[in-house]
C-alpha cells in the first residue's frame, strides 16, 4: 500500500530525497515503554571473584520520584455560624414554583448527595436493639438503616453501575432524605472526615445531621435557611410520591402532599397542602407512619381471655399506656404493642385472615416488652457502612468509596483527611461562640499536626513509631475523642470539626462571622506570629463552647510555630505547598479597627494596600506594584471589569499570602523565623446562604469568597499537575511568558468560575473539589514503566481504557487505575477526569483477603515438580517457610511465619504493632509495564489456532474470558486484575504470582522499618501473546513471560489461557541464575517469538521461545559463586514446551534454552543488554532482531543465516557482519567529544521498511536511566536513524581495525534543533551507504541522520512508536536538584518528538504530565475516511492517531498525526504482507 502521511496541520510534508519504493513499517512484536528507572540489588557479594567490570547500581528508590521533603500544611478557617449548618439543598429558582422558604424540586431523576447512600433504601429503626452505655440512651441508637439498593433501573447505566432509579418500592429513598434533611455542613465533613459520627462504636457507626438551631440564636424552621420540604403526591405517577417514601406513610398522607420541616437533630412529618408550625409549635407534624405505629409483630394461633374489644376492622383502638393488640379473627391473629391508641387496619397490621372481618383486642395487663412509641419525629441519623454478617462483604458500596475497611475487618466512612492523612499537616480554626458583633478575630481550636497513624520528620521521612496524637484507632478506625490529652477531655481537627454545635448547647451558633478576622489569624499561625491580643481577650467558658482554644502559641505550651522544629531560616521554602481552606458564607462582615498597622519588619503587611491592588485588577485600572521577587509590575484586566470590587480584607490578604513571601526576608525583627519563597493557596466553600450565589453576576462580582480565591488561589505552581498555565509574579491574567490567559485563575472546564472557589450545593462538586485540593500534596506518582489500551480502537459511544500503575514514596503502596478514554461525536478524544476503578480500592473491599485472594507462589528449582503452589501456610514447602520465619535472612527464627505470610496475603490484625502499617495491600508499582489480554490475537494462521480461539471464545457461556491486565509490583507479586468497566467484578483481582526467588525476601514487608529500606520485587515489565507449547497434538496457550527487573535474576512464564481460573498448575516454569549464570537482573520487556529450528535445506520446522535479553550485572556474585565468567550481555531463547520437572539444558540431543552471546567491547564501564525489536517473517517467524547494548553497540541478528538450524545460533554465526570470524556491530553511537564516549542503548530499536523492498531504518535514542548517577548525568545523549540495506560489507572495509559496518557519524547527515521554535531540521540527502573513500562534499549518499537532544541530561529510555512516515517518542529530563520540576511527583520532564523517519525533519512539544514514557497512540477508528474509487479501483483511507502522553503526573492527548493509504484494488507490488499489515 502506497501511503501519504501528513501531520496533525494537516500540511503535506514533501520528502527531499527520491524513494526507490514506499517503505512499510515491519510486523514486529509489540513493545511498551521500558525506562529504565531503577530498584535494589539484593544479593550479596560472594567469596569468589567475578569479572573486574563496574556494576550498575541499581537505584533503592524510583528515580522520577519527587525528594522526600517537608510535607505540606493545610489550616481550616471554620467561619461557622448558624448559616453553616442551612440546607444543603435549596430552592431552586429555575423551577416555576416554591420558594426561599419553601423547596417542592424534589425529583427522583436528580442526584442529591450526603450521609444516606442516594441509590439506596431506609427504614427506621425506632427500637434499636443495642445496649445503651451510660450516659447514652436507647433514643441515642434510634436511626435510619438500610434495608438494599432501591429499584434498579429499567435499562442499566453502563457508564455507572451503581446508578439506580432512586426510587423504593415500600421504604425511604436515601436520595428523598438527603434532599430532604442535609445541612450544608454535612457534605463537607462528609468530604473531609465521612462524616459526623453519632454512634462510633467497632461494630456500628452512626452518622447524624448537623445540629440545627432550635430558637437560639435563630429559629430555622422552614425559613430561608432551611426551607419547607415539599414532597408531591403525584411525582413520578399518579400517588406515587417520586418513590421516595413507605407505604405506611403514603397511606396515612390520604392523598395529600408530605411536607418536611427540620429542626435540632429532628425531621417532622406533615400531610396537609401547606407547611405549618414552628421550632416552638411542631403540633402540625403529625403524619402516622412516619415511624411504625405499632411495634414488633407476631402470629398468633389464638387470642388470651383477658383481653378486651376495642374496635372492628378499620375502626380505632384505644386504651391508656402501651399494650399488645390483637388484631384478626379465630384462630387467626396478628399480635403488636401500641401506644394509646392504634388504627385497626390492614395497613398497620397488615391482613392475617383475607376475606374475613377483623376486629381488635387489647390487653388487660401493662405491656413489659422492650418497646417505645413513635416521638412524633424521626432522628435525623443513619447508619453506614454496614458489611454482610456471613461474608463480610460492604453492603453500603457507593461510587465514591464512602467506606474503608480497617484490620479488624470493619468498615468505617473516611473522608479526604483519612486518605490524605500521611501526606499533610492539619490545623483547624474557628469562633469563639461571642454573640458581640464587634467581637474581633478567630482562635485555634486545633494545632498543626499529623493526624493519621505515622508522623514525619521536617524531611519528609517517617518516624517508626505510631503517632501518639493519631485521631483514630489505626486498627478499627474508631475516633479518639481526645488525641492531643486536653484539659477540656476533647480535642482534635477531626472532633471539631465534626462536633462544632453540638459539644456545648446543642444546635446554638455564633450570629456574627467576621471572617476577614479569622481569614487573619489563621494567617497569623502560618506567618509564625502570636494570635492577635484582640483575639484572645476576655475568653470565658462559654465563648470556647466545649472545645479547647489555644492562646499561647509558643513551644512551651506544645503548640508551637508550624514551620518551626527545627526548620532552617534560609533554606527555600518555594516548593512547600500551604494551604488554607475557607468554609462560611458571603454575609460577613470585618471589624477593620482592629487589624494591626503596617509594620514589614515585624512581617506584618500593609493590608489595605494589597486589598487596593485586587481592586485595580478588578477595575482594569492601571496601577504598579512590586512582585514576590521584587520586580515591579502593572495592574490590567482584559475581561469585563468589576466597577464595585470587595474590598473586605480576606480579598487582600490572600492575594499577599499568595504573590508574597509570608515570612520573607523583610521580617529583620526576627530573622530565625524567615522562611523564604513559604506562600499560600486559598481554597473557598460557600455555602450559599440564601441560595444568592447561584445568580452569575451576584456570585463572581459581588462576592467576597469568590474574589479571595481567584486572586489567592490562581495557579502560581510550575509543576503543578496536570500543566495548567501558571504566573508567578502576581497578575492571574497572565501566563508566566506575560500573555493574557484567563486559565490562571478560572476552572478550564467552566470558564469564568474561579478555580478554587466551591459553591456548597454542588455535591458532587465538594466530593471532587477536596480531593484535587488534598491530591496536590500527595507524593504518588504515575508509572512510565507502561501503560495498557483496552483497544487501540477509538469510537464515539464505546468505552475504552488505559490502565496505569501508580506509586507512593511516603508508605511504598500502590495501585492500578482503570482510566476512561472517550471519543466525541466530532471525534475529540477525552481522558477522563475520574478512574473506572481502582485496584487498590477493590482489594481494600475484600471482606476476607487472607483467606480468598487466590495468590500462587513458584517452587525453586528447575526440576520441581510441581512447578508452583498456593501460597497458604498449609501449602508451602518448608524451605519458604523458614524465610518466613525470620524477619530477615540473618535473622533468628521468631515463629512468626505464617502471621508473615497471612499478612502478606492481606490480613491487617498485626499492622502497626507487629507487622508495617499499611494504607493499601497493592505494594508500589514502579518499572513493571501494564499489560492487557482480551480476545486471542487473530492473526496466527493455523488450523489447531482456529480450534484454540473458539475454545477460549465459548468460555463464560459463549462470552469468552474475562480480559484481564497484569502488571508486578513491589510487593513480592505479579497481579491480574478483571478489566472490564461497569460490572460488579471489574477491577478485581484474579490472582497474583509470586516467583520463588521472592522467598528470603518476603518478611521485609512486614517491617516497619522497609519505610525506609525499599527494594525490588517483580519490578520488571511483562509480555502476554499466544505460542504454542505443545506439538503431537498442539497445544496453544496465551503466556505471560516478565522478568523482576532489580527484584531478581530470573523469569517466569505462565498459562494465562484463563485468568479466571489459574492455579499453580498454569505455572510453566522459572529460570534464573541457577539455571544459567549469565542471567543478570532483567530490566527490559521479553519477548515471545516463533524462531525456525531446523536447517535451511529441509521442510520447516518451528518452535516458540520466550527471547529474554540478560539484562545488567550478570557478573555479579549471586553470593552462592553464580556468576558469568565475561560479563558478555547474552541474549536468552527459553522453550516455551519446556516440561515442567525437566532441567534447563543448552547441550544434548534435546536442549530447551539456547544463549546468544554478544561481544563485549570494554570492561571500562558496565555492560548489559536490555531491550531489542524482532522482524517478522511471512508466516511470524522471527526473521531478524536488533539490539543495543549500554556500550553504544547497534547489533544484528538474522535467523536467515542458520543454514545448520539451531547449530548456528552463535553470534559469529547469525551476525551478518563478521570480520577475522568475530561478529561486529552495524553502528556505534559515540557523542561528539572526539568520537570516544559511548552512548548506552536502552531502548528497543524502531524498525520501519526503507526505501526498498530488502532495507530497514533503525531508529534509536540513547541514554540509561538506572542508577542515582544517572539522575545528574549530562552526557550528551541523541537520536539516530540508521540505514541497513543488507549489505555485509562495512564503508571501511580496507580498515583491519574498524570498529563497526558503519564508521561513525561522519557518515549520517546531522540535524539541529531549535528550542525556539521546537523544531529539528535535516538538511536534504539521500538515503545509501556511502564509503569512506567518498568525499561527503561531493556526495548526497548518507547511511542516515542523527540529532543531539537540545537540553542538559536529555535522553531517551523509552521505545518510540512509528506512524506512516513518522517516529514519534518521549525524552526523559531529570528534575535538577531544587528546580520547580522536583516540587512534585512529576520528578523531570521531557519532550514529545514527532519525526518524519525519511527526511529526520520534526517538531516537539514540552511534557505536561512530568517525566514520560513510552507514547500511547490509538486510532481514531470513528474518524477514518474514504475518498470514492478511481478508474483502478483505488480509493484513499485517511486514518487519524491519537498520541497520549502517559507521565509521572498522569495521561495526556497531544499530537494527532494523520496518514492516507491506498486502499481498495492492490497491485503485485503491494500484495506483500498485506495481512500482517491489515491485523
Amino acid at each position: 500500500m502506497h501511503a501519504n502521511h501528513t501531520p496533525s496541520s494537516g500540511t503535506p510534508r514533501t520528502h527531499r530525497f527520491q524513494k526507490l519504493m514506499s517503505h512499510k513499517p515491519f510486523r514486529w512484536a509489540a513493545l511498551a515503554a521500558v525506562p529504565l528507572v531503577a530498584a535494589i540489588s539484593f544479593f550479596a557479594v560472594g567469596q569468589v571473584s567475578p569479572p573486574v567490570i563496574p556494576l550498575v547500581t541499581l537505584a533503592t528508590e524510583p528515580l522520577y520520584a519527587a525528594t522526600t521533603s517537608d510535607k505540606p500544611t493545610l489550616a481550616l478557617a471554620l467561619s461557622v455560624e448558624y448559616p453553616t449548618v442551612g440546607a444543603q439543598y435549596v430552592w431552586d429558582s429555575s423551577t416555576t414554583t416554591g420558594s426561599n422558604s419553601h423547596d417542592d424540586a424534589y425529583s427522583n431523576t436528580k442526584e442529591y448527595l450526603g450521609y444516606y447512600d442516594a441509590e439506596a433504601c431506609y427504614t427506621y429503626n425506632n427500637n434499636p436493639t443495642e445496649t445503651p452505655v451510660s450516659p447514652q440512651t436507647q433514643a441515642d441508637f434510634k436511626r435510619f438503616d438500610r434495608v438494599g439498593k432501591a429499584i434498579a433501573l429499567t435499562v442499566p447505566d453502563t457508564a455507572n453501575p451503581y446508578k439506580t432509579s432512586r426510587m423504593c418500592a415500600d421504604a425511604y429513598s436515601g436520595n428523598f432524605l438527603n434532599w430532604a434533611s442535609n445541612s450544608a455542613i454535612d457534605m463537607l465533613r462528609l468530604a473531609l472526615s465521612g462524616g459526623d459520627r453519632y454512634i462510633d462504636t467497632q461494630t456500628l457507626t452512626v452518622l447524624q445531621r448537623a445540629v440545627i438551631p432550635n430558637g437560639d440564636p435563630i429559629c430555622m424552621w422552614n425559613s430561608t435557611n432551611f426551607p419547607s420540604k415539599h414532597l408531591r403526591k403525584d411525582g413520578g405517577g399518579t400517588g406515587k410520591y417520586w418513590g421516595a417514601i413507605p407505604q405506611a406513610v403514603i397511606t396515612s398522607a390520604n392523598g395529600n402532599d408530605v411536607w418536611v420541616a427540620n429542626t435540632l437533630n429532628r425531621l417532622y412529618f406533615r400531610a396537609a397542602n401547606n407547611s405549618a408550625g414552628s421550632c416552638g409549635d411542631t403540633s402540625g407534624y403529625t403524619l402516622m407512619g412516619s415511624t411504625s405505629s405499632i411495634g414488633p409483630k407476631t402470629s398468633e394461633t389464638s387470642r388470651p381471655a383477658a383481653t378486651t374489644y376495642c374496635a372492628n376492622e378499620n375502626g380505632t383502638c384505644s386504651f391508656t399506656g402501651i399494650r399488645e393488640v390483637w388484631y384478626g379473627a379465630g384462630t387467626t391473629w396478628f399480635k403488636a404493642p401500641a401506644s394509646t391508641s392504634v388504627a385497626c387496619t390492614n395497613a398497620v397490621f397488615g391482613d392475617p385472615i383475607s376475606g374475613t372481618p377483623k376486629q381488635c383486642y387489647y390487653s388487660d395487663s401493662t405491656y413489659t416488652g422492650t418497646w417505645t412509641p413513635s416521638d412524633g419525629f424521626l432522628y435525623s441519623r443513619v447508619s453506614v457502612c454496614e458489611k454482610d454478617a456471613s461474608t463480610g462483604t460492604l453492603l453500603d458500596d457507593r461510587d465514591y468509596n464512602l467506606c474503608y475497611r480497617y484490620p479488624n475487618g470493619n468498615y468505617k466512612p473516611i473522608g479526604v483527611i483519612q486518605k490524605y492523612s500521611e501526606q499533610m499537616r492539619l490545623a483547624a480554626f474557628g469562633y469563639l461562640l461571642d454573640q458581640d458583633r464587634n467581637r474581633y478575630g478567630g482562635v485555634l481550636r486545633a494545632p498543626m499536626k499529623y493526624v493519621g497513624a505515622k508522623t514525619f520528620d521536617i524531611g519528609g521521612v517517617e518516624s517508626s513509631n505510631v503517632n501518639p496524637k493519631t485521631e483514630w484507632d489505626v486498627n478499627n478506625g474508631v475516633f479518639k475523642l481526645n488525641p492531643d490529652s486536653d484539659p477540656m477531655g476533647i480535642s482534635g481537627v477531626v472532633n471539631y470539626l465534626n462536633k462544632f454545635g453540638r459539644t456545648g448547647t446543642p444546635g446554638k451558633y455564633k450570629k456574627y462571622d467576621p471572617v476577614s478576622d479569622l481569614y487573619y489569624e489563621t494567617l497569623r499561625y502560618l506567618q509564625g506570629l502570636p494570635p492577635s491580643a484582640a483575639a484572645i481577650s476576655g475568653i470565658n467558658s462559654t465563648m470556647k463552647d466545649g472545645f479547647p482554644v489555644y492562646t499561647d502559641w509558643t513551644d512551651a505550651t506544645g503548640v508551637g510555630d508550624p514551620y518551626g522544629n527545627g526548620r532552617s531560616s534560609t533554606s527555600s521554602y518555594s516548593c512547600q505547598k500551604n494551604n488554607v481552606v475557607v468554609i462560611g458564607d458571603v454575609n460577613t462582615h470585618d471589624n477593620p479597627g482592629s487589624f494591626p498597622g503596617t509594620d514589614v519588619a515585624n512581617n506584618i503587611p500593609n493590608i489595605d494596600y494589597w486589598t487596593g491592588i485586587v481592586g485595580a485588577f478588578e477595575r482594569g485600572t492601571v496601577t504598579t506594584y512590586t512582585d514576590g521577587q521584587g520586580v515591579s509590575r502593572s495592574t490590567g484586566n482584559p475581561n469585563t471589569v468589576n466597577g464595585s470590587p470587595r474590598s473586605d480584607k480576606i480579598v487582600g490578604l490572600s492575594y499577599w499570602g499568595h504573590s508574597q513571601d509570608i515570612r520573607g526576608t523583610a521580617w529583620t525583627t526576627n530573622t530565625a523565623k524567615q522562611r523564604p519563597g513559604l506562600r499560600t493557596k486559598t481554597f473557598i466553600f460557600d455555602v450559599n446562604e440564601y441560595a444568592d450565589q447561584n445568580n452569575v453576576n451576584t456570585r463572581r462580582y459581588n462576592n467576597q469568597f469568590f474574589t479571595a480565591a481567584k486572586y489567592g488561589g490562581y495557579e502560581s505552581d510550575p509543576a503543578n499537575l496536570g500543566a495548567k498555565p501558571y504566573n508567578t509574579f502576581g497578575n492571574p491574567f497572565k501566563q508566566e511568558n506575560g500573555t493574557n490567559n484567563n486559565n490562571v485563575w478560572q476552572k478550564t472546564t467552566d470558564p469564568g468560575e474561579a478555580s478554587t472557589y466551591y459553591l456548597q450545593s454542588s455535591a458532587r462538586g465538594v466530593l471532587s473539589a477536596f480531593d484535587e485540593i488534598f491530591s496536590r500534596a500527595t507524593t504518588s506518582a504515575r508509572s512510565i514503566a507502561g501503560s495498557a489500551v483496552q483497544s487501540k480502537n477509538l469510537r464515539e459511544q464505546t468505552a475504552n481504557a488505559i490502565y496505569q500503575g501508580t506509586f507512593d514514596t511516603s508508605d511504598w503502596s500502590g495501585d492500578l487505575l482503570s482510566i476512561p478514554v472517550t471519543t466525541s461525536a466530532a471525534n475529540v478524544v477525552t481522558i477522563g477526569a475520574s478512574n473506572n476503578w481502582t485496584a487498590a480500592t477493590k482489594l481494600g473491599q475484600l471482606a476476607s483477603p487472607a483467606t480468598t485472594r487466590n495468590i500462587v507462589v513458584g517452587r525453586s528449582g528447575a526440576a520441581s515438580n510441581p512447578t508452583a503452589t498456593n501460597f497458604l501456610w498449609a501449602s508451602i514447602d518448608s524451605t519458604l517457610a523458614a524465610h518466613l520465619h525470620k524477619a530477615s535472612p540473618s535473622a533468628t527464627a521468631d515463629g512468626l511465619g505464617q502471621d508473615r505470610l497471612d499478612y502478606l496475603r492481606g490480613k491487617r490484625n498485626l499492622e502497626g504493632t507487629t507487622f508495617r502499617l499499611r494504607n493499601k495491600l497493592l505494594g508500589d508499582i514502579v518499572n513493571s509495564a501494564v499489560v492487557y489480554s482480551g480476545k486471542p490475537a487473530t492473526n496466527i494462521n493455523s488450523s489447531s489456532y482456529a480450534s484454540f480461539v473458539a475454545t477460549v471464545n465459548a468460555l463464560n457461556s459463549g462470552a469468552g474470558r474475562k480480559p484481564a491486565v497484569f502488571v508486578g509490583a513491589n510487593d513480592g507479586m505479579l497481579h491480574a486484575f478483571e478489566a472490564t468497566v461497569g460490572e460488579t467484578t471489574s477491577g478485581q483481582e484474579l490472582f497474583a504470582y509470586i516467583p520463588s526467588w521472592m522467598g528470603p525476601k518476603l518478611s521485609a514487608l512486614t517491617q516497619s522499618s522497609y519505610i525506609n529500606n525499599h527494594q525490588a520485587y517483580v519490578d520488571g515489565p511483562p509480555v502476554v501473546a499466544e505460542a504454542l507449547v505443545g506439538q503431537s497434538p498442539d497445544v496453544w496457550k496465551t503466556v505471560l513471560v516478565s522478568g523482576t527487573g532489580a527484584g531478581g535474576r530470573g523469569v517466569f512464564a505462565l498459562d494465562v489461557t484463563n485468568p479466571s481460573t489459574f492455579g499453580p498448575s498454569n505455572v510453566m516454569w522459572e529460570f534464573t541464575q541457577l539455571d544459567d549464570p549469565s542471567m543478570g537482573y532483567v530490566i527490559g520487556r521479553p519477548q515471545i517469538v516463533k524462531l525456525r529450528t531446523n536447517s535451511s535445506s529441509g521442510v520447516a520446522q518451528y518452535r516458540w521461545f520466550a527471547a529474554i535479553a540478560s539484562g545488567v550485572n550478570n557478573y555479579q556474585d549471586d553470593g552462592l559463586g553464580n556468576f558469568s565468567t565475561t560479563g558478555a550481555p547474552v541474549l536468552f531463547l527459553l522453550a516455551l514446551d519446556k516440561a515442567a520437572g525437566a532441567a534447563w539444558t543448552s547441550s544434548g540431543a534435546n536442549p530447551n534454552y539456547y544463549k546468544i552471546t554478544l561481544p563485549l567491547a570494554t570492561t571500562a564501564t558496565a555492560s548489559g543488554l536490555a531491550n531489542f525489536s524482532v522482524a517478522l517473517g511471512t508466516t511470524g517467524e522471527a526473521k531478524q532482531m536488533y539490539m543495543g547494548d549500554l556500550h553504544g553497540n547497534l547489533w544484528k541478528l538474522d535467523f536467515d543465516l542458520a543454514s545448520a538450524g539451531t547449530a548456528d545460533w552463535t553470534m559469529n554465526k547469525l551476525s551478518p557482519f563478521v570480520k577475522s570470524g568475530a561478529a561486529y556491530p552495524l553502528y556505534i553511537a559515540k557523542d561528539a567529544t572526539a568520537l570516544t564516549k559511548r552512548q548506552p542503548i536502552t531502548m528497543a530499536p524502531s524498525l520501519i521498511r526503507g526505501n526498498s523492498a530488502s532495507s530497514t531504518y533503525v531508529a534509536f535514542g540513547t541514554g540509561k536511566y538506572l542508577e542515582v548517577a544517572d539522575k545528574s548525568s549530562t552526557s550528551q545523549q541523541s537520536v539516530y536513524a540508521i540505514f541497513d540495506n543488507e549489505s555485509t560489507t562495512s564503508d571501511d572495509a580496507s580498515n583491519s581495525a574498524r570498529e563497526s559496518v558503519i564508521r561513525g557519524r561522519d557518515r549520517l547527515k546531522a540535524g539541529t534543533v531549535n528550542t525556539g521554535t521546537a523544531t529539528v531540521s535535516v538538511d536534504t540527502f539521500t538515503w545509501g551507504r556511502p564509503a569512506v573513500s567518498v568525499n561527503l562534499a561531493t556526495t548526497a549518499e548518507r547511511a542516515g541522520w542523527f540529532f543531539d537532544f537540545p537540553y542538559t541530561g536529555e535522553r531517551l529510555v523509552s521505545n518510540a512508536k512509528s506512524i506512516g512516515d513518522y517516529l514519534i517518542f518521549s525524552s526523559l529530563i531529570p528534575g535538577a536538584s531544587g528546580s520547580a520540576s522536583t516540587c512534585t511527583a512529576a520528578g523531570g520532564g521531557g519532550a514529545e518528538y514527532t519525526i518524519n523517519i525519511d527526511t529526520g525533519d520534526g517538531t516537539f512539544r514540552l511534557s505536561t504530565v512530568g517525566i514520560m514514557g513510552e507514547p500511547l497512540v490509538m486510532e481514531v477508528a470513528s474518524a477514518t475516511t474514504y475518498t470514492q474509487p478511481d478508474n483502478t479501483g483505488r480509493r484513499k483511507k485517511r486514518v487519524v492517531n491519537q498520541t497520549i502522553q502517559q507521565g509521572a503526573t498522569g495521561l495526556a492527548t497531544t499530537t494527532s498525526v494523520v496518514t492516507e493509504y491506498i486502499a481498495g484494488r492492490l497491485s503485485w507490488r503491494q500484495i506483500n504482507n498485506y495481512q500482517d499489515l491489515k491485523n
